[in-house]
C-alpha cells in the first residue's frame, strides 16, 4: 500500500513537471521528467503507460542528439517489454 501511494504521489509531480517544463520550453528537462513517470507509472503496474512516456522521451533525445539519456531510455524500454 505505501508503495503505491509513493508512486501515486510521484505521478503528480512529475506530470506537473512535466507540464512546466513543457510551458518554459525546456525539452531536455521534459523528457527527462518523462522518464520519472515512466518509472512511477510501472511501478504501479502500468506497463502500457510507461512506455509511451519512454517512447515520447526518445523521440526528444533523439531530436536533441543526447546518446547518453538515449542508452538509459533502451534500457528502461527493455524493463516495460516495449523495445520499440
Amino acid at each position: 500500500m505505501k508503495r503505491t501511494r509513493v508512486s501515486t504521489g510521484a505521478v503528480r509531480a512529475l506530470t506537473l513537471g512535466l507540464e512546466l517544463w513543457n510551458e518554459v520550453g525546456a525539452p531536455y528537462e521534459a523528457a527527462r521528467a518523462r522518464c520519472g513517470l515512466a518509472d512511477a507509472l510501472l511501478a504501479l503496474g502500468d506497463r502500457a503507460g510507461s512506455a509511451d512516456e519512454l517512447r515520447s522521451a526518445r523521440s526528444t533525445f533523439e531530436a536533441l542528439g543526447a546518446a547518453i539519456d538515449l542508452a538509459g531510455v533502451a534500457v528502461a524500454m527493455g524493463r516495460t517489454g516495449a523495445l520499440k
